[in-house]
């Protein structure tokens, strides 16, 4: 324990220090291997957890991918078509994920399998997308088309016949109608439902409707219905072409979804349900693993931690009260000295840095003590100095701070008078300024009258010939009124016409009067206001050039008062100087005096022995007592002078120049 004591601070607390970070190594390393273990568990788990995430998705945008092509192939519609794409992408997508996440060889050979036949599911529906368009395309420019033509073109002949009393051609042609009908709403019927008794009923119906064309082929003698009879047959090859051509297109599209896309889109979703099922039995053989790991850590770490924390408060007290004690009489040694007990010991055992530093300590502070004797009989001298000089500067700071300060209130009454007199002569010339934009203004506004009495009248003369107009109207109006009673029933509409152009003509008429009658009433109101503007705009221009005059006036005074400021000025400048040379001098010695007896009470506050207490405190007594009757009769002019001035400054040498700017005024 004593080798213990002796050692340095230094190796003390390293000592401390490297065996609690030893036992932190063992406490990390255990937990380390804990975490580490938990680490690569939950990694595994994640994996593949995302694995089954995403594989989910995939197994879900794939059945959206199989609805929306469902419904494609029902109604055709774009929005499906996208949709499929949409899904179909989202699914290709979700198995490039899945396959980052996925590292059993099994596996990744069953996603290979269904990202396959994924992509022969999309071009499988790119071919359903063909035949669509194909389908829709015969519909559309021959089926939609040529039919109803056919049915035309049968009804002129039934008509023609009719007409012509050929009641056998028309009943055969009505026949062939109704074959026409039957095979159209067949083959619309086939397109909903693809059967194949709809394609048998439409040959049906055709074979007959060809029977019926031959009959009336050996019937017609018109030409004209023997031309729209050929019409019709080639009409009807057109459409039997166009019409097997679209069952061909509809079975090899159904052949391709049936035989395709609804075996291979249940074969897809069956994998990824696999590889979810796979993934599952993983995260539950993974699941009790990390658990288990995390126990053995939950139980081993507490216990190592236990044992490093005993070791650590262990030796923590050890070098705790190896240091502290004597560091405790070290603080006991420096607070006697805080309260001013000079003559206090210190001894410490230790061989340490705070054993050096204690004796180091009471060395410094037997200096100190020794050097506060010599401060305090120093002090003692300087105070009974600078009270003599601070009674002789008082009566000197007097006379000089009475002057400063009459020279200060004069100088303040002229500054102010030479204030009002610029005030006044701006004034005036902003005056100046009004009056004469006012004059020009005004006459401005004269001729802009002017200029509405010309304008009134060129409009008054303008509607005059709008009431011209307006009459000429009226008669033209009445006129046409006439002409339209002599045209009898023929002219009723043109009367009517007539009556709204004359009523409007008189409308025209009175409204231009009434305008003329505004018009010829603001000629005179304008007239009148421009009278008045000539008459005001001599008076402006007369109130111009007073103001004129008023401003150089002002003017003049203005110099004046500056060159009367200026003379106060020099004048205040020199009593400045002199009531800053006293009040400084003053202050000075006021200042030496104050820190003398500042340093008296500081050094009173240690206790360094009884013979040098008594000395000091006898010369302290002396000089306040001298200090309290020097300036008994000048603080409050002291005062003053320092309130007015702030901080001293040294007095300038003679004949040097004086900064006005360094002193402030007196008020």
């Amino acid at each position: 324990m004593v080798r213990f004591k002796n050692l340095s601070l230094a190796k003390k607390l390293s000592l401390g220090f490297g065996l609690v970070l030893a036992l932190l190594a063992i406490i990390s390393v255990v937990a380390f291997n804990s975490l580490s273990t938990s680490s690569d568990g939950f990694a595994e788990y994640r994996e593949t957890a995302l694995s089954t995430k995403t594989s989910g998705e995939a197994q879900a945008n794939l059945l959206e991918a199989r609805m929306a092509a469902l419904k494609f192939v029902n109604d055709g519609s774009e929005a499906a078509s996208e949709a499929e794409h949409e899904r179909h992408e989202a699914t290709l997508e979700f198995l490039d994920k899945a396959e980052q996440y996925i590292h059993d060889p099994d596996q990744q050979a069953r996603l290979t399998e269904a990202r396959e036949k994924t992509q022969q599911y999309g071009e499988a529906f790119a071919q359903v997308e063909e035949y669509k368009a194909e389908r829709n395309r015969l519909f559309d420019e021959v089926l939609a088309v040529e039919g109803p033509i056919m049915e035309q073109r049968l009804t002129d002949i039934m008509r023609s016949a009719k007409d012509d009393g050929d009641a056998s051609a028309a009943y055969v042609a009505g026949q062939a109608m109704r074959n026409l009908l039957l095979a159209r709403l067949y083959v619309v019927k086939f397109l909903e439902d693809n059967s194949q008794s709809a394609v048998d009923r439409v040959n049906s119906e055709f074979g007959e409707f060809d029977q019926r064309m031959a009959t009336l082929d050996q019937e017609l003698q018109n030409p004209e219905r023997r031309r729209l009879m050929q019409e019709v047959n080639n009409l009807k090859d057109v459409y039997t072409q166009a019409f097997d051509k679209t069952v061909e297109t509809i079975l090899a599209r159904n052949e391709v979804k049936e035989g395709t896309m609804d075996v291979v889109g249940p074969e897809v979703a069956d994998i990824l349900e696999d590889i979810k099922i796979a993934n599952g039995k993983v995260q539950d053989e993974i699941g009790p693993r990390v658990q288990g790991a995390n126990e053995r850590a939950m139980a081993t770490v507490p216990v190592v931690s236990l044992v490093a924390l005993v070791v650590g408060v262990f030796m923590a007290w050890v070098i705790t009260r190896a240091v502290t004690r004597p560091v405790a009489r070290v603080t006991e040694f420096v607070e006697r000295f805080g309260e001013g007990d000079l003559t206090a010991d210190l001894t410490v055992d230790s061989e340490d840095e705070v054993g050096r530093m204690s004796r180091a300590l009471s060395n410094a502070v037997g200096r100190v003590r020794k050097a506060l004797v010599d401060v305090s009989q120093a002090t003692s001298a300087l105070a009974s100095a600078s009270e003599e000089v601070s009674a002789t500067s008082q009566s000197l700071s007097q006379g000089a701070t009475e002057q400063a300060s009459s020279v200060e209130e004069t100088s303040a009454t002229v500054e102010q008078a030479r204030s009002s007199i610029q005030q006044n002569t701006e004034n005036a010339k902003s005056t100046d300024e009004i009056a004469t934009g006012a004059s020009k203004k005004a006459t401005e506004g004269g001729e802009a009258v002017r200029e509405t009495v010309t304008a009134m009248n060129n409009i008054a003369d303008k509607v005059t010939l709008i009431e011209d107009i307006a009459y000429k109207t009226n008669l033209l109006a009445l006129n046409a009124a006439i002409e339209a009673a002599r045209a009898g029933e023929h002219g009723k509409g043109f009367a009517v016409v007539a009556e709204e152009v004359r009523k409007l003509a008189e409308r025209s008429q009175s409204s231009a009067g009434e305008i003329s009658e505004m018009a010829g009433e603001s000629v005179k109101v304008a007239e009148r206001a421009g009278g008045l503007i000539d008459e005001v705009v001599p008076e402006i221009r007369r109130t111009a050039d007073l103001v004129q005059e008023i401003s150089a006036s002002s003017e003049e005074q203005a110099t004046g008062a500056n060159q009367l400021a200026q003379a106060i000025e020099q004048l205040d400048t020199v009593a400045q100087q002199n009531a800053s040379s006293s009040e400084e001098l003053a202050s000075t010695s006021e200042e030496m005096s104050s820190q003398a007896q500042q340093l008296q009470e500081t050094v009173s506050f240690f206790e360094l022995g009884e013979d040098s207490t008594e000395g000091t405190a006898a010369r302290g007594g002396t000089s306040r007592g001298t200090q309290h009757a020097g300036h008994q009769g000048s603080t409050n002019r002291a005062g003053q002078a320092s309130a007015s001035h702030g901080v001293s400054k040294p007095a300038p040498a003679e004949g040097e120049a004086v900064d006005e700017s360094e002193f402030q005024r007196f008020s």
